[in-house]
Formats: structure tokens, C-alpha cells, sequence
């Protein structure tokens, strides 16, 4: 009877052995499971409540920008209006909708070491302005090009597939605003559905147009590699063929000319009141966009108001000088050189 006891007892024991076996097991597949891929880093409804209109960037130590979509701009209300720059924008929201990862660690000491001491913060936000999710970002890494996440809250830490975190992130010694369109015609004019024409320059009394129209070239041109375009000048009725050099770096210029800092209206409004020099960018349909070239400040730089986003920035005498050349500096034979290097 003893032997029965001791044989049922033995059984039960190691029964009671295998399903602890086995319930070990199934949690070091759940464990590596868990560490293997885990998809993206927003689930499927958190991805339907996000909105393209509205997100917000904090920095360590606090500083916060919020990002607004308003008459076509993504605008820094924090920042006086500052333009966010359209196609940094989309890369931050398509990668926060798409991008996947794995865990990295939960352990807290880790995950200090791999940028969480003083990460960056991207809040997004619903329709309604209510928040959706806040991730932070840590380090990013190279090879191939990521960084570590982790939502805000939560202790775990995702290995990421692309490199949210210097999307978000101002290049080191920057004093620019994360994502900032640092043009005085942001990359959002003219818009969907537009097509850009001309510029016109108007200053001291005259005015003329730049453009581009097609030339008749042969095959054994296009074989070469000739453009079938050309630039051209446009003033008092007479049409001038543009150098073509200075043309193309000045019209590229005119549109991507960078500006130091924007300041208040009021604070400019004599130097603005009646522009020296007006620079016209002409899309069809629409109206024109006008840069209003003021007269220098006491601190040498140049106030410009551009007429559709309603900003007033301040500029380099040397920018502002460059952007209404005269038109003999367009057709004569030079490499342009002058525009180019604010180009680069």
C-alpha cells in the first residue's frame, strides 16, 4: 500500500514537474516573441485618430512647439508664425504611421545610457486637439540608420527602423526652429494644383520679367544633351535671351533665399511702408506672391514681407540686394556663382 502511495505521489510530482517545464518554456517563446518584431509603433486605431493637422515637438528641458496647419502652411504659433517646412513635416508623420521596431530593453539604467536621460518628446494629437500618443525619442544610430522609442508612461524600449529621432531633432549648435522652412518662400507656395510662371522684378522705377520659354532644338542638339528651354528677359517690350547660368541660380534664389529672423510688423513699419523694390512670383491659378523689400534697419539688415504668408523677415543687405538684380545682371555672361553659394 506504501509502494502505491509513494508511486502515486512520484507521479504526481513529476507531472507537476512538467507542466512547471512547460509553462517555463512557453514563457521564454512568449519572451523571445516578444523581442522579436513587434510592428509599428502606433496600433491600428491610434493611426486612424491622428490627425495631419496638429503635433508638438518638446525639447529637454522643456521648451514646446506646437505644430498648426493653418491656410495651407504648417505654422509655429510659439515661434511668431515661423513656416514649418512642408516636406519635413509629411517625413516625421509618415514615419511615425509606418514605422516598426522590436524591444530593445525595459531595464531603466539601459535605457538612460541609450539617450532616455534627456530625450525629445513628439506629442500627437486627434482632431479634436485631444492627445493621441506621446513617444519619447533617445539616440539615434547608424548602419542601418534608426533610433530607440518609447511611449511616454511605459518603461520599454523599442528598437526602431528609422530614424525618427533626427527628424525631430535640431542639428547640434542649430539656433534654427526644429523643422523650419528658413526660406522667404516657404516649400508650401504655390501649392497643389499650381504651376509657377514668372518672376518680376520691380525696383527704382523699372520693371521686368524673368521667364522660360521653349527653343527649337535639333536632334543632334538633344543627343548632346541641349536644353529645349531657355530663359529670357522681358522689359519695356523687348525680349532678351537671360545667361543662362545666373538666370537659373537667380530664379532658384528668388524662391529658396534664406532669411535670419522674423520680427513684428509694427516694429519695421517705416521701413516697410513703401519698398524699395518688390519681387513677384507669378503661379497659375492665383494670385502672385509678393516679396516687399524695405530700406535697412540701423543693424544693416533688410526687412521683407512676403504678402502670402503674412510674415515679415528680416535679411542680409547682401540677400537683399541679390534678390531685385537689375536685368542687365541677368543677360550678362557670368556663372552665377553669387546666388548659388546661399544655395548650397
Amino acid at each position: 500500500m506504501k509502494s502505491v502511495l509513494l508511486h502515486g505521489l512520484l507521479a504526481l510530482a513529476c507531472f507537476g514537474l512538467v507542466r512547471l517545464d512547460r509553462a517555463l518554456s512557453d514563457a521564454e517563446v512568449s519572451r523571445r516573441a516578444t523581442m522579436g518584431r513587434v510592428g509599428r509603433l502606433l496600433d491600428a486605431g491610434e493611426r486612424t485618430r491622428l490627425v495631419d493637422t496638429r503635433f508638438a515637438i518638446v525639447e529637454p528641458g522643456g521648451v514646446r512647439f506646437e505644430f498648426v496647419l493653418r491656410d495651407g502652411y504648417w505654422r509655429i504659433p510659439a515661434a511668431s508664425d515661423a513656416i514649418a517646412k512642408a516636406s519635413a513635416v509629411k517625413a516625421v508623420l509618415d514615419s511615425v504611421r509606418s514605422v516598426e521596431g522590436v524591444i530593445r530593453t525595459r531595464d531603466a539604467d539601459v535605457a538612460s545610457a541609450l539617450g532616455f536621460a534627456t530625450p525629445i518628446v513628439l506629442e500627437l494629437a486627434a482632431a479634436d486637439g485631444s492627445p493621441v500618443v506621446a513617444v519619447e525619442l533617445g539616440a539615434s544610430f547608424s548602419e542601418p540608420a534608426g533610433c530607440y522609442a518609447r511611449r511616454v508612461g511605459t518603461d520599454t524600449v523599442f528598437q526602431l527602423d528609422e530614424d525618427l529621432a533626427s527628424l525631430v531633432r535640431r542639428p547640434a549648435g542649430s539656433a534654427a526652429l526644429p523643422l523650419a522652412d528658413v526660406a522667404l518662400v516657404p516649400e508650401g507656395w504655390p501649392g497643389e494644383g499650381r504651376q509657377w510662371k514668372q518672376l518680376q522684378v520691380q525696383r527704382f522705377g523699372t520693371r521686368f520679367e524673368l521667364t522660360v520659354r521653349e527653343k527649337k532644338i535639333t536632334d543632334e542638339e538633344m543627343r548632346q544633351g541641349v536644353s529645349p528651354f531657355e530663359w529670357i528677359v522681358v522689359s519695356g517690350g523687348t525680349t532678351t535671351v537671360a545667361a543662362q547660368a545666373p538666370a537659373s541660380m537667380y530664379a532658384t534664389f528668388a524662391s529658396r533665399a534664406p532669411y535670419a529672423a522674423i520680427v513684428e510688423r509694427a516694429a519695421v513699419a517705416d521701413a516697410i511702408a513703401t519698398p524699395v523694390a518688390i519681387v513677384r512670383h507669378f503661379a497659375e491659378p492665383g494670385e502672385p506672391l509678393e516679396l516687399r523689400i524695405g530700406k535697412p534697419l540701423p543693424d544693416g539688415r533688410v526687412p521683407v514681407e512676403n504678402s502670402a504668408t503674412g510674415l515679415v523677415m528680416l535679411v542680409s543687405a547682401e540677400v537683399a540686394e541679390l534678390l531685385a538684380p537689375s536685368a542687365a545682371r541677368l543677360t550678362s555672361d557670368t556663372d552665377g556663382q553669387e546666388w548659388a553659394k546661399y544655395l548650397k
